[in-house]
């Protein structure tokens, strides 16, 4: 029997154990987690107190696959290693026998932010992991430049964006972003 101790982020562990459940493929990757946990704080404003910067694939907090350690560990969720045809690797995430637990530790932050997670899981979960990646990185410089009090047009938010992730098109890029700006989820596209 695990122990649940009360230091934990309990909030950050049943969200993970509810993502992983919720998934349209019934289970989810890290860099899923990732992304779908900025959503949430970021368009949604779930206070999941993680600190965001722009990594390789796209915005990324370390704290996000300690607390997927912390739930592997506890039986939360299970991570399995995983080659996929093309010769990649991923991890794929997938309930575990304390996920309940989790869950019912985290029942109340659960329960408010309920509403967020199905939004979040309705437009971003059955999403590639480019398409993440490229999504989360518009909404990433999007916010910075409206952190800084300035507003762009789409061409240069495509070609900032570009500059950053050079191996997706142009047309993928204003794609995306037409997409989300058609959500009013850009806050600096005039």
């Amino acid at each position: 029997m695990v122990t649940l101790k009360l230091s934990l982020p309990w909030h950050r562990l049943g969200l993970i154990a509810v993502l992983a459940e919720r998934s349209p493929k019934g289970w989810i990757g890290r860099t899923n987690l990732m992304k779908l946990a900025y959503f949430l704080q970021t368009l949604r404003s779930v206070p999941l107190e993680y600190h965001f910067t722009l990594y390789s694939y796209g915005p990324y907090d370390t704290d996000v696959l300690d607390d997927l350690d912390s739930a592997s560990n506890l039986g939360i969720v299970q991570v399995e290693t995983k080659q996929y045809p093309n010769g990649n690797y991923g991890y794929e995430i997938t309930p575990g026998p304390q996920a309940d637990r989790a869950k019912e530790a985290a029942s109340e932050f659960l329960s408010k932010y309920r509403n967020d997670v199905d939004w979040v899981m309705a437009l971003f979960g059955d999403l590639t992991v480019p398409q993440l990646e490229l999504a989360s990185t518009l909404i990433y410089v999007d916010r910075e430049v409206f952190r800084s009090g300035k507003t762009l047009d789409m061409k240069t938010l495509v070609r900032r964006v570009r500059d950053v992730k050079p191996h997706f098109s142009e047309r993928e890029i204003l794609e995306r972003a037409a997409f989300l700006h058609d959500k009013q989820l850009l806050k600096s596209v005039h």
